[in-house]
């Protein structure tokens, strides 16, 4: 388990926003789980989402974050469409986590990835902002969460 990380652990439930020029915007409920996997530099994450008032399967990841370097995480994740993704980061305050794409896998149209977790009056915020080949870099995904 990650020390610094542990304001992101438990199960948070919500809403969020997708956007972006190349879909239809669209509601949904997500449900994210941060937890200790039993080892000191790592934490295990599931995220599962749906279209809101659909119940509907939007998108799911699986991953870890990894702490490789002292006060540097390594984010890995594979994604139910096929792509793998791994950004590095830091925190940039206490409670919040600030990931930059760095290898993309299955997939040639992302260009950059930025992904932000941060805590708020009690709730899990978390914003994905997207370049791709064909688009410039901009919010895509936008969230709240609570315990």
């Amino acid at each position: 388990m990650i020390n610094k990380l542990k304001f992101l652990l438990g199960n948070w439930k919500g809403e969020g926003h997708a956007a972006y020029p190349t879909i239809n915007s669209a509601d949904y409920t997500e449900e994210l789980t941060f937890e200790s996997c039993g080892e000191e530099n790592k934490i295990e994450f599931n995220q599962k989402t749906l279209y809101k008032n659909e119940s509907r399967h939007l998108h799911r990841e699986y991953g870890f974050i990894l702490e490789k370097e002292k006060d540097v995480f390594t984010f890995i994740n594979a994604q139910n469409n096929g792509r793998t993704e791994v950004l590095k980061g830091v925190l940039e305050a206490p409670t919040k986590l600030v990931l930059d794409s760095t290898h993309y896998g299955n997939d040639e149209r992302p260009v950059k990835t930025r992904r932000e977790y941060y805590l708020e009056k009690g709730l899990l915020h978390y914003k994905l902002f997207l370049q791709t080949q064909n688009q410039p870099y901009q919010l895509h995904l936008e969230a709240k969460l609570s315990k």
